[in-house]
C-alpha cells in the first residue's frame, strides 16, 4: 500500500473502507464521516494470477494481503468495509450465474424508491466476499462499480441535469446515465489496454473524471489529483454515510441468487 495510507492517526470514529479487487491489485479508499472527507488512498499488490477477469481465484491469499496493509493503520473501532465488483450485462430477467442488485434512491418523504437494476457475476460476488473473510472489519455492502462511481460523481458535481460516465478496462466497458431520479447502466465488451474513467453532461464529449468539489485531505489531493482507479473504492466508502444511490449485492433480493459453489453459500449472515 502507498506510504500515505500506512498509518491513520485521527481522533473520533475510524474511516469507512472502500475496496475494489482487480487484476491490477486491490484499490483501497479511506473516508471519514466529517465532510465526508477522503483521507487515504492506496493500492495493494496481489500475487500473480490471484485475480482473473475480476474473479478472485485465491481469496484467502488476497484477503490476507489486504489485511496486512490495513494492519498498519491505527483503528479506534472496527472498520466498515464496502466492496466493489465489476458489472455484467443485465437483460431484465433471471440469468444463470448473474446476481441483480436493485438501485435505490431516497425520496423527500424518507421512503426508498427503486430506480434501476445493476448486475454482477455470481462467482465474482462470491469470491469477493470470500476474500473479505480474513480482512479485519465488518462487511456492510458489495455493490457494482457504476453505482459507487455515480455516488462519488454526485458529491463532486456542482451542476444539475443528466450526467454520464464511462469506464473502460481490459475487454469490458460500462456507461451510466444519472438523470431524473433514475440510474441506467449499459455494459458492453470493448477492447482497451489502459483503465480510463470519463464523465460529463454531454455523452459525446466526456472528459477525464475529476474529484470536483468532493472533500479530500490536502495530502491526498496533492498525491492523487485525479481519482483514477480509486474512484469506485472511494465511492463505495462514501456509501457508509447514507449517501445515494445504493445497490447492495448482499441485500435479500440479491443473496437469493447466490448458490453453493467453490466459495460456499454466501448470505448476509455469513459476513461478519
Amino acid at each position: 500500500m502507498a506510504p500515505r495510507v500506512k498509518r491513520w492517526l485521527g481522533l473520533g470514529s475510524s474511516p469507512a473502507v472502500g475496496v475494489q479487487i482487480t487484476n491490477e491489485g486491490a484499490f483501497i479508499a479511506l473516508v471519514r464521516p466529517d465532510g465526508p472527507t477522503v483521507v487515504g488512498l492506496g493500492r495493494v499488490a496481489l500475487p500473480p494470477g490471484a485475480v482473473v477477469d475480476g474473479q478472485i481465484r485465491r481469496p484467502t491469499e488476497v484477503g490476507r494481503s489486504i489485511d496486512e496493509a490495513l494492519s498498519a493503520i491505527h483503528w479506534n473501532e472496527t472498520p466498515l468495509l464496502h466492496l466493489v465488483v465489476d458489472p455484467v450485462p443485465w437483460m431484465g430477467v433471471d440469468q444463470p450465474g448473474v446476481v441483480p442488485a436493485p438501485v435505490y434512491e431516497l425520496l423527500a418523504d424518507g421512503t426508498e424508491r427503486e430506480t434501476g437494476v445493476v448486475a454482477a457475476a455470481e462467482q465474482v460476488v462470491a469470491s469477493t466476499v470470500a476474500a473479505a473473510e480474513p480482512v479485519r472489519g465488518t462487511v456492510r455492502s458489495v455493490e457494482p462499480a457504476p453505482v459507487a462511481v455515480a455516488r462519488l460523481l454526485r458529491l463532486g458535481r456542482t451542476s444539475a441535469g443528466p450526467h454520464f460516465a464511462r469506464f473502460s478496462q481490459g475487454g469490458n466497458r460500462w456507461t451510466l446515465c444519472d438523470a431524473d431520479g433514475s440510474l441506467d447502466v449499459e455494459v458492453t465488451h470493448h477492447p482497451s489496454v489502459l483503465a480510463t474513467l470519463v464523465d460529463g453532461p454531454d455523452p459525446a464529449h466526456l472528459e477525464t473524471t475529476q474529484w470536483g468539489s468532493l472533500q479530500l485531505d490536502r495530502r491526498v489531493r496533492a498525491a492523487s489529483p485525479l481519482p483514477g482507479q480509486h474512484a469506485a473504492a472511494a465511492g463505495a466508502a462514501l456509501g457508509s454515510f447514507g449517501l445515494r444511490p445504493t445497490a447492495n449485492l448482499l441485500g435479500p433480493a440479491a443473496t437469493a441468487h447466490l448458490s453453493a459453489g467453490p466459495f460456499g453459500h454466501w448470505t448476509m449472515e455469513r459476513v461478519r
